[in-house]
């Protein structure tokens, strides 16, 4: 996810999911989302239903845990999701070999550079 002033900078290693599905909650929305990536800050996916930018919502990522997130742009029905809490990087990457990520993993962006 971008930092809220708008720059590139990720702080966070982002992981690939397969599309992995996870349910999202929001007033008025009962949905899911189909994760491309995860990080510690945030996430990218396909929403079933439409979401606007500044939305908050609810990613359900496991039975015990939910992460609150914020939508920080909207690409057709591909959305940024910056968590309000980074999640710790022990839960991202057991998340990410529970759901048959892929083995690939992208580094964080630090002043354009990876």
């Amino acid at each position: 996810m971008l930092p809220a002033d708008g720059s590139n900078a990720r702080t966070s290693r982002r992981y690939s999911f397969r599309s992995a599905p996870f349910r999202v909650r929001a007033p008025g929305v009962d949905s899911e989302i189909r994760l491309k990536d995860l990080s510690r800050g945030g996430a990218c996916g396909l929403m079933a239903e439409p979401l606007t930018v500044g939305d908050y919502v609810i990613v359900e990522l496991d039975a015990r845990h939910q992460a609150e997130a914020e939508v920080c742009w909207v690409r057709r029905m591909l959305v940024g999701l910056r968590f309000t809490q980074p999640l710790t990087q022990a839960f991202v990457e057991g998340l990410h070999a529970r759901n048959h990520g892929l083995a690939l993993s992208f580094p964080p962006i630090v002043d354009g550079q990876r």
